[in-house]
């Protein structure tokens, strides 16, 4: 059975604002994870998370990391909020089951690249976003470039 951890870092910046950390993956894989929040500047968001696995993935790797910044943040309930969203990835094919991107990471064994997202609150409750990812297979070295739109209603 494959086991890993999940270790997400708040850059040192003190704060107090908590914002939602990141979606631990791979929970089914015995992830036991040791969230701390991301360090949040007025409209500037850091992050980076760290993930560890049991066994290696077949390019060797057992471990992998995501490092976020992000610009705005959306409030539903306010029409033209906004956010910037920007992630660089390198992880091994055994520290994720199923990927939250929308992106192709999920099929690939091991990724690295970046992806890059813009969200605008059209109205209230109402998302409009779309999002870029370039990433690369670990294993077949494939390279693939994904464009993802989205309107989303929220209650």
């Amino acid at each position: 059975m494959i086991t890993s951890k999940t270790y997400l870092f708040n850059l040192p910046v003190i704060t107090t604002s908590i914002i939602w950390p990141a979606f631990i993956i791979g929970i089914a894989r015995g992830h036991q994870p040791i969230s701390i929040p991301w360090a949040h500047i007025g409209n500037y968001t850091l992050g980076a998370m760290y993930l560890k696995a049991s066994e290696q993935d077949k390019s060797n790797s057992s471990d992998g990391y995501v490092l976020t910044a992000k610009y705005g943040y959306n409030r539903s309930w306010i029409p033209g909020t906004y956010e910037i969203d920007t992630y660089y990835y390198d992880m091994a094919g055994t520290t994720y089951i199923n990927h939250t991107m929308s992106g192709l990471g999920s099929y690939m064994n091991g990724f690295k690249g970046y992806s890059a997202g813009w969200y605008l609150y059209i109205n209230q409750n109402i998302l409009l976003g779309i999002e870029y990812y370039d990433l690369k297979d670990k294993t077949s070295l494939d390279n693939v470039k994904t464009w993802w739109g989205q309107v989303s209603y929220s209650f």
